[in-house]
């Protein structure tokens, strides 16, 4: 009988766009009584419920929901962990899409290997228009991978063994960003493997949104990036005394794009932000002039206002 898998789904004020996720769940090529349906309501104030429930009403897929308190996504999928019966956990956010075959093709090859998370490709769409398929590269240290813009691997498109999860804690509720790779990161460190199972064509696919909530708060989207790039640095200092070129390039490049938006903290945040990169790359002294002009703007812009408060 083929493994049993649980799709946790977060929800919030997802009324309007959850119905393309959900029939993507219900048209998986997958035996109906091999997977189920959690759903966490986290905090909704439109009718998300009463939407979801109405889609579901009459269905074949077993399936639950529940509310709570808005507590950010990674709560609401630890509380979806916690119901799970499933052996291999689907993480599903409600506007993104998996492929009928994503799980016939990923747990076939479960059995020949010891992985606590396994991964395909995964296309995006934007405006309604799909992209190219894209696989993610975790080269040979997938703890400096996790943190680049090339070894980012969506939530959707992986599938987890539940009890590795339930091992590292599940995920980390003072991150409302970026916490699927800080989550990762952690399996890693703790020595569970991340594998690739290759496919033909994408598994699943990333609705990028405009209104997403990593691009309507590009400060905590930055201060994820820097806090997940300081645990790979902590782990490779005290377990191998040295953080190597590749690292130091891989962490410069993450404070690096945090500094445009760290500008926006004052000059405190962003000089020490600064200096953490001259102090990783002594050699990187002559910074990039749209960060100048990002930092100069913006301090200027607040000194002029300050000076006509002070002359009204």
């Amino acid at each position: 009988m083929p493994p049993f898998v649980s799709v946790v789904v977060p929800l919030f004020n997802s009324a309007n766009f959850v119905e393309h996720s959900l029939n993507s769940v219900l048209g998986l090529d997958y035996p109906r009584d091999c997977y189920e349906l959690v759903m966490v309501d986290d905090g909704s104030t439109d009718d998300t419920n009463a939407r979801v429930s109405y889609l579901l009403e009459g269905s074949d897929v077993q399936w639950a929901l529940i509310s709570q308190e808005n507590r950010g996504a990674a709560a609401a999928r630890n509380a979806g962990l916690e119901l799970a019966k499933g052996e291999w956990i689907q993480f599903l956010d409600s506007d993104d899409l998996i492929h009928p075959q994503k799980f016939k093709i990923q747990l076939a090859r479960i059995p020949s290997l010891d992985s606590a998370m396994v991964y395909s490709p995964y296309d995006r769409m934007q405006q309604g228009v799909r992209g190219k398929s894209i696989t993610p590269s975790m080269g040979d240290e997938p703890l400096i991978s996790l943190i680049t813009t090339e070894g980012f691997v969506p939530t959707g498109s992986q599938l987890y063994r539940k009890e590795s999860l339930v091992a590292v804690g599940g995920f980390n509720e003072a991150m409302r960003l970026v916490e699927d790779v800080n989550l990762n990161l952690r399996l890693v460190e703790r020595g569970y493997k991340l594998t690739l199972i290759e496919s033909e064509s994408a598994l699943f696919t990333y609705v990028d949104r405009s209104d997403s909530t990593s691009k309507a708060d590009h400060l905590d989207f930055s201060r994820s990036c820097v806090k997940n790039a300081k645990f790979v640095q902590t782990y490779f200092s005290l377990r191998r005394g040295d953080l190597g070129r590749d690292l130091v390039d891989a962490s410069c490049d993450v404070y690096r794009q945090a500094l445009c938006n760290y500008s926006k903290l004052g000059r405190d945040e962003y000089w020490n932000l600064r200096l953490m990169i001259e102090e990783l790359d002594p050699n990187w002294r002559q910074i990039d002039y749209p960060y100048w002009r990002w930092f100069l703007g913006d301090y200027l812009f607040e000194r002029i206002r300050y000076l006509k408060r002070a002359s009204a």
